[in-house]
């Protein structure tokens, strides 16, 4: 049911068919989270990161509450893509106007400029893929892959394959997809291995290039059993100064009265159609009850990707 209420914090939210990025990966639209499902968040306040002061991380989040309502909302259109929103809801920016002090801070959409205030993302959103071609690359990491969380190199996945077709439709299906790879080439002859373990065959490593959150796109889409538990260890804990990008806002249309997700988490923070955002407060009366794990996953399963 749509309904109109007076509370200003509680007037804030995504269109309902925008996709939020939940902790397992799988891009869910607004309007089908339910309570106690499990979401990727980040600290609403800056923390202490390192030796410095300033910093959010990535952490886990789980909604608490989640209704339709009518809002006066705005469509905002950056170079990436485009999102229809409340007025009043809350990006986290970078400003390219600011000489001191943190570039970070907290636009709502009604309020953001072109050219000067870019959204901080984690990338255009993913689809889990249940195709015969992404099985099979699947089963290629998982025989042959490596994902690697955080560290001095950052996190990555990557496989190693001797030359020939296996290597050559593996890196075909990549490019097909838009995964940009970075292809190192071994010398048999200089493995510094016992002589009988050596394979006379040239040998490559591939990595996916692009950061931390290229690396989930490619477990988030092609879900191989034995690395996937890996993507939440690159992402939870990362800074997220040090793991995303931005995108520009082109421009800010007013588009009168829409359905709108009004999305309460613990975190109060959530990632909508790849961008960093905050969620409501919840109005008066309206307990956040957190669900188990167990209740959360429970709820999930009835329910496909």
């Amino acid at each position: 049911m749509t309904t109109n209420g007076p509370t200003l914090s509680w007037r804030t939210g995504t269109h309902v068919s925008a996709r939020i990025l939940c902790a397992d990966l799988i891009w869910r639209t607004a309007n089908s989270l339910q309570p106690g499902d499990e979401i990727v968040a980040f600290d609403e306040e800056t923390v202490r990161v390192g030796n410095a002061n300033g910093g959010r991380r990535y952490r886990p989040g789980v909604v608490t509450h989640n209704e339709v309502r009518g809002l006066d909302s705005c469509r905002v259109v950056t170079t990436a893509d485009a999102i229809t929103t409340s007025a009043g809801h809350r990006w986290l920016v970078r400003s390219s106007n600011v000489s001191r002090g943190p570039r970070l801070s907290l636009v709502a959409s009604q309020n953001l400029l072109p050219g000067i205030h870019r959204v901080v993302t984690v990338g255009h959103p993913w689809e889990a893929e249940n195709t015969r071609l992404a099985g099979w690359m699947a089963g290629v990491l998982d025989a042959d892959g490596h994902a690697f969380a955080g560290g001095r190199h950052g996190s990555w996945v990557g496989f190693g394959q001797v030359d020939g077709a296996v290597l050559d439709l593996f890196l075909a299906e990549c490019a097909r997809r838009g995964w940009a790879t970075k292809v190192i080439r071994r010398d048999w002859t200089q493995r510094k291995t016992k002589p009988l373990a050596r394979n006379p065959r040239d040998f490559t490593d591939v990595r996916i290039n692009g950061g931390m959150w290229e690396s989930c796109r490619v477990l988030g889409t092609l879900r191989p059993e034995r690395l996937f538990p890996v993507a939440a260890r690159m992402w939870q804990g990362a800074v997220v100064g040090k793991t995303s990008g931005d995108v520009e806002v082109l421009r800010v249309e007013q588009v009168g009265e829409r359905p709108v997700s009004v999305i309460s988490t613990d975190s109060r923070t959530y990632v909508a159609e790849g961008l960093l955002g905050y969620t409501a407060s919840a109005p008066h009366g309206v307990a956040h009850s957190r669900l188990s794990r167990a209740t959360a996953a429970a709820s999930r399963a009835a329910r496909p990707f």
